[in-house]
């Protein structure tokens, strides 16, 4: 009785090759009673079986159990290793199926084959290659897998006719899914819909994201040429259409500390009055010293301005701790930018002045950067944090009462009377009882805990002074991160009311919000003969000069000094402490107010002063970078209002709307009637 020939090639196993088992089958169909390792020890095992013959067992390392059964035409299973279990696929009259059995194993019921080549799919691309295995099916059937690995696939060709001779190589990890050959009409039409479906559906996705913005610039595409030979034209024959260049940048920035950038002195001492006790927050029973978190994404300057008032306003340098948020991973901390690329941050110079840096691991928005802070009081066992904003000057009451209101004030809240009239009415430095800012925020936080409110934040001047519960965060779900930008405060506050945790307006120092710098920090650590000069280093274009013939000579006489000019701030010498913290602190008005000289329509002007860096480490086209924040800021004002229902920052007042309505609150327009 002759033997089918063939060859399985397939990616299926690595050591079938090296460790082969041959089975021999001489005559008609046969039943192998047994066939284990403890039989298959030695090139001498030999088996007989009732009217078959013969088999010989080549021996191998890692040996299997092979058992060929008769059953209706013929059954052969091979026990293949543990990679096998469920596996299907279809033979044509027949199926293919993996079973749990010993290891796991493959068994082919074979029924007579009435079509000739279907094609099988092998569509498990773990599978490794390099191996080879075979077996031959009755009737005319022969299963052979060709290479290359990267197109997996099996045959199935007819042979000779034969009894169920057979010749098997025992294969591991076998593992595979073929499909019916009746199915190869119907699965392509099915593709086919499948693909449709989802442009349909891509396509709908485009216009609601359209819908986001509503910012025409965004939407607009270029109307198809009405002529069928441009749109022949080769898509490398097309030129860009640039943007025009800009007829106005703003100058480069400057360093506001030369005392630390240019020299290795350390810096200054900060005023006597201001110097924090150690372990002050021990004396308003607090076990920790909570951190005061500051973000920092762009505008070095304003940062360091920044840090530094907190500084000399007497908040320990060692609690603080910037978060760079630059997506440039450690470019900075190399010292592989300049000062005008957008995302520069100097590390030696906060290292100097005793603060901590926090690398983010990317680019944050501002929602995932209030994530990360609550990330870090939890990573520390911090159970309260503050958290400033970059663009703010901040003062101690170094000079007693202050009334002067700020654009950013808010109306306080006050406790009591007596409390209200000591609030406002802070003794000065020198005179007893004189507390900083820092101090003033320690003791507002033992106030709260003391009075065992259910509390979420407690502002100082609006958000940019912060303190911060992180119990409320935790109930709440923090930050909602898909309200990247503005809108998620008023998220976040309205989450915070809606479940019961209060929000109030204290007081505890003098709080600027700035979208300047001043010409030279040292002033603040009031060093003599440093003039409060505030610069803008994104200052508004120039007017453009008034034809000659207008000008007057008492117009020449005055020169051509601009009303908002920031240059235009008092000079006037300083004659003792007090009056200098008086230039300082007015100053700071001075800059606020400029900030808000066109309404607010001007608070972001200082984010987009620099614009150089090009070819330093992850480099970002400034305009862009400013063009894509305006674009995320509107998609998360959109995102805001198909949450709750509606806009505004007032959603927790009058509505009706529970902390559950989320995301299932119809806009008004389209409730149904």
């Amino acid at each position: 009785m002759h033997c089918l020939g063939l060859t399985l090639i397939t990616s299926l196993a690595i050591s079938v090759i090296a460790n082969p088992v041959d089975l021999e089958v001489r005559d008609g169909w046969a039943k192998v009673v047994s066939f284990s390792d403890d039989l298959c020890n030695s090139d001498q095992s030999t088996f007989e079986v009732t009217g078959s013959g013969a088999y010989r067992c080549i021996p191998v390392t890692n040996k299997r159990s092979i058992k060929v059964l008769q059953k209706r035409d013929c059954t052969i299973k091979t026990f293949s290793g543990s990679n096998c279990g469920g596996s299907h696929f279809t033979l044509p009259d027949g199926d293919l199926d993996c079973h749990s059995v010993l290891h796991a194993s493959v068994e082919i019921s074979c029924v007579a084959s009435h079509n000739h080549d279907p094609q099988l799919n092998l569509i498990d691309s773990r599978l490794p290659c390099g191996a080879a295995a075979s077996f031959s099916l009755p009737h005319n059937a022969v299963v052979v897998f060709h290479e290359p690995c990267h197109r997996r696939r099996a045959r199935l060709h007819s042979s000779p006719p034969s009894a169920c001779d057979a010749l098997i190589h025992s294969s591991p990890n076998l593992k595979m899914i073929a499909i019916n050959s009746r199915l190869r009409t119907i699965l392509p039409l099915a593709a086919l819909f499948a693909l449709l479906l989802v442009l349909v559906r891509f396509h709908e996705s485009i216009i609601n994201l359209d819908s986001l913005y509503s910012l025409a610039k965004h939407t607009k595409t270029t109307p198809p040429s009405s002529s069928g030979k441009d749109n022949k034209q080769s898509l490398s024959s097309e030129t860009p259409v640039y943007k025009p260049v800009p007829t106005y940048t703003s100058p480069p920035v400057i360093d506001p500390f030369p005392l630390l950038a240019n020299t290795d002195s350390p810096p200054p001492s900060i005023p006597a009055h201001n110097v924090p006790r150690d372990d002050l927050h021990k004396d308003y029973g607090l076990d920790a010293q909570p951190p005061l978190f500051i973000g920092f994404t762009r505008q070095w300057p304003i940062l360091l301005q920044c840090v530094v008032s907190y500084i000399t306003a007497g908040w320990p340098a060692s609690s603080i701790h910037v978060l760079e948020n630059t997506g440039v991973q450690f470019a900075n901390a190399q010292g592989k930018l300049s000062l005008q690329n957008q995302f520069y941050l100097n590390h030696t110079t906060l290292k100097r002045l005793g603060v901590n840096v926090i690398q983010a691991p990317a680019l944050l928005s501002f929602s995932q950067m209030q994530n990360m802070f609550l990330h870090e009081a939890h990573k520390n066992n911090w159970p309260y944090y503050f958290y400033s904003h970059q663009d703010v000057l901040v003062f101690s009451f170094e000079d007693g009462k202050d009334d002067t209101h700020r654009p950013g004030d808010r109306t306080w809240e006050f406790y009591d009377e007596e409390e209200q009239n000591e609030i406002m009415n802070p003794p000065a430095a020198g005179q007893q009882g004189y507390r900083t800012i820092y101090e003033n925020c320690l003791r507002d936080l033992d106030t709260t805990l003391k009075r065992k409110e259910k509390w979420g934040f407690r502002w100082y001047q609006y958000d940019h002074l912060t303190l911060v519960n992180r119990a409320a965060m935790d109930a709440i779900g923090g930050w909602d991160s898909l309200i990247p930008y503005y809108a998620t405060d008023c998220d976040m506050n309205a989450r915070l009311a809606m479940d019961g945790w209060t929000m109030k307006h204290r007081r505890a120092g003098i709080i600027n919000d700035i979208s300047t710098h001043l010409e030279d920090l040292s002033a603040l650590y009031r060093i003599p003969g440093t003039i409060p000069k505030m610069v803008d280093p994104n200052p508004p274009p120039p007017p453009p000069p008034p034809p000659p013939a207008e000008k007057k000579p008492e117009d020449e006489q005055k020169g051509d000094k601009r009303d908002d000019d920031p240059a235009a701030t008092t000079n006037a010498t300083v004659v003792n402490e007090a009056e200098y913290f008086r230039a300082v602190v007015q100053t700071g008005l001075e800059m606020t107010n400029y900030k808000y000289r066109d309404s607010d329509h001007n608070r972001n002007s200082w984010q987009k002063s620099q614009h150089g860096g090009e070819g330093e480490p992850y480099y970002y086209d400034a305009a862009g970078f400013a063009e894509a924040f305006e674009v995320l800021v509107a998609a998360g004002r959109r995102v805001f209002e198909l949450k709750w229902g509606r806009g505004g920052c007032d959603i927790a007042e009058g509505f009706g709307l529970k902390i559950t309505d989320q995301w299932r609150v119809l806009p008004p327009e389209k409730k149904d009637r």
